[in-house]
C-alpha cells in the first residue's frame, strides 16, 4: 500500500467510528485534504437531531495511518516540534489520531489529546535545538470506557473549559481554594477512566481566578481508617492507597512508590505535626518495619550507611523543633505556625531567640532591658538580665523582679508602671493577671497614685484602639 492509501484508510476507520456514534458526532474530514496541520473536524452535538441549536463544539483533528508488522504495547508517534507549535495556535487544541494497519482488516486505533494544557507541558519540556518529539499514544478500545465516543466527548468538554484559561504551575497550588474535574463516562466505569483516561483539573484560586492545573494532579485515592504502629506505638490511624492497582501507599509524611520501589517523605506544617512526622520516620529507619491493621511490612534498606545518615539528620531536626517548643512554652504559647509560611526574617528572629535562650547574645545587645521579637504572627515581649531572657509577662518576673525603681528614684513601684501601648497591643504573651498581681503587690501610697492612674489610662487607651474588653477590665481593677 502506498503512503496515500494508508493515510486514506486511516481516515476511513476514524469516519467509521464517527458514524458508529452518529447520535452526537458528525464527520467533516476530507481524505484528499493536504493541509499541513489538520485533516478536518468532528462536530459535537447535544442530541441526534443535530440542529444548529444542538451544536456544542468543533474538534479539529489530524489523522495519521501507518503500515506495521505488529502492534506495540507502548505506542508512540514522532512529530515535528513545528507541528505542535502550529496546533498551539488553535485555542481549543487538536485531537490527534493514529491508525496502525497490519492489513486492511487488522488494525488498531490510537489517540493523543493535544489540548492547550497538553501542548504547554510538552513544549515546556523540549530543548532549544530539539526538532521532534515522540507523542505517547493511547489505544481506542470500544469495549471499554476508552471508546471513541467518550474520548471525543471528554476532549470537547475540556477544550471548551481550557480556552483562555491560564495554566498554573505547582508553586501556585497552595493558593487553590476549589478544585474540580469532570469526566464523561458511566458511574460503573468511573474508576477505570480516572486511572486510564485523560483527566484534567480546574481550579479557582484565592483571588477567584479560574485556571487549569498541570495534567496528572488528580489520581484515584482511597483512604482507610487503619491503625499504623511501630514497635507497639500508634502513630496514625489512616492509610491512603493511590491508583486502582495500588501504585502508592501514603502514611503521614511517607509515600511508598511500588512502581519505582522507592520510599519518599515530605515533612511540612506546624511544629507539632513536624515533630510527630520526624518521630515516625526515625522509628521507620530504626526498626525497619511498620504494622497496618495487624499486618507487618518490613523494609530492606540496601545502603545502611545512608540510613544512619538519615537517622542523624532527623535526630538533629527533632532536637531543633523540640527546643522551639520548649522556648515557646516559656511564653505560654503553642507554636502552631506552618513553617512554610515563615519568612527568612522570621527564621532569623527565631534562631536569635533560641540563641538567647541558651545564653548566647550578640555583643551589641544590651545587658538589661525589654524588647519585642517578631516571629510570624507572634510578637514576644522579652525581658533580659545579663545572660538570661524571661517572658516579660510571667510568674518568673513576679518572683524575681516584683518592683522597680520609680523614674525619679524616690521609691519602688511595679515593673509594669511605665508600660507602653506597643508593649500591650498585639503582644502574643501579654498576661493581664500578671500585670495586676505585680501592681497589687506594691504598697500603695498617695505619691504613687499618679503613676498607677497613668497605667490604668494606658489600658483604657489600649481598649479604645483594640475594643478588647480585657484591657478595660484590667484598667477598672487597677
Amino acid at each position: 500500500m502506498s503512503t496515500f492509501d494508508v493515510e486514506k484508510m486511516g481516515i476511513n476507520k476514524i469516519e467509521e467510528q464517527i458514524l458508529r456514534y452518529s447520535d452526537c458526532l458528525s464527520s467533516y474530514i476530507d481524505s484528499n485534504d493536504r493541509t499541513p496541520f489538520w485533516d478536518g473536524s468532528i462536530f459535537v452535538y447535544s442530541n441526534k437531531n443535530k440542529k444548529n441549536a444542538d451544536f456544542r463544539n468543533k474538534i479539529d483533528v489530524q489523522v495519521k495511518g501507518r503500515k506495521v508488522d505488529n502492534f506495540k504495547e507502548n505506542n508512540t508517534f514522532s512529530i515535528e516540534i513545528d507541528y505542535l507549535r502550529g496546533y498551539q495556535k488553535e485555542a481549543k487544541g487538536t485531537l490527534f489520531f493514529v491508525v496502525d494497519f497490519i492489513d486492511i482488516d487488522t488494525y488498531k486505533m490510537y489517540y493523543c489529546n493535544l489540548l492547550p494544557v497538553d501542548l504547554f507541558q510538552i513544549l515546556s519540556s523540549i530543548k532549544n535545538d530539539q526538532k521532534s518529539i515522540s507523542l505517547k499514544l493511547k489505544e481506542i478500545d470500544n469495549n471499554s470506557p476508552m471508546n471513541f465516543k467518550n474520548i471525543c466527548l471528554n476532549f470537547s468538554n475540556n477544550s471548551i473549559k481550557q480556552v483562555g484559561k491560564r495554566i498554573i504551575d505547582s508553586s501556585e497550588l497552595d493558593n487553590v481554594k476549589e478544585l474540580t474535574a469532570e469526566v464523561i463516562t458511566t458511574k460503573e466505569n468511573f474508576d477505570y477512566y480516572i486511572e486510564n483516561g485523560d483527566v484534567y483539573t480546574y481550579v479557582r484560586l484565592a483571588n477567584n481566578e479560574e485556571a487549569v492545573t498541570p495534567k496528572g494532579i488528580f489520581k484515584t485515592m482511597k483512604s482507610y481508617n487503619y491503625d499504623i504502629l511501630i514497635n507497639g506505638k500508634k502513630y496514625y490511624n489512616k492509610v491512603t492507597f493511590v491508583g486502582l492497582n495500588v501504585e502508592e501507599t501514603i502514611i503521614g509524611p511517607l509515600t511508598l512508590n511500588f512502581c519505582e520501589n522507592k520510599l519518599y517523605y515530605h515533612i511540612d506544617g506546624s511544629l507539632k505535626k513536624r515533630i510527630k512526622e520526624i518521630k515516625f520516620l526515625l522509628d521507620i529507619f530504626k526498626y525497619k518495619y511498620f504494622v497496618i491493621q495487624d499486618k507487618r511490612f518490613d523494609f530492606h534498606f540496601a545502603n545502611l550507611e545512608e540510613i544512619n545518615e538519615k537517622i542523624d539528620f532527623f535526630s538533629n531536626k527533632l532536637e531543633y523543633y523540640k527546643k522551639i517548643e520548649k522556648v515557646f512554652k516559656l511564653f505560654k504559647i503553642d507554636f502552631d505556625i506552618d513553617f512554610n509560611l515563615l519568612t527568612s526574617k522570621d527564621l532569623q528572629s527565631l534562631n536569635m531567640l533560641l540563641n538567647m535562650y541558651d545564653g548566647r547574645f550578640k555583643e551589641e545587645t544590651d545587658k538589661f532591658g525589654k524588647f519585642i521579637i517578631t516571629i510570624g504572627k507572634y510578637n514576644l515581649l522579652v525581658f533580659k538580665i545579663d545572660n538570661k531572657i524571661m517572658n516579660y509577662y510571667s510568674q518568673e518576673i513576679l518572683d524575681n523582679i516584683v518592683c522597680f525603681l520609680s523614674k525619679d528614684g524616690s521609691g519602688l513601684t511595679s515593673i509594669y508602671s511605665y508600660i507602653t501601648l506597643e508593649e500591650i497591643l498585639d503582644i502574643s504573651n501579654f498576661n493581664e493577671k500578671i500585670v495586676f498581681q505585680s501592681i497589687q503587690s506594691i504598697k500603695m501610697t498617695e505619691e504613687y497614685s499618679t503613676i498607677i492612674n497613668l497605667v490604668a489610662l494606658t489600658f483604657i487607651t489600649a481598649y479604645d484602639i483594640s475594643k478588647d474588653i480585657k484591657y478595660l477590665n484590667l484598667a477598672d481593677k487597677i
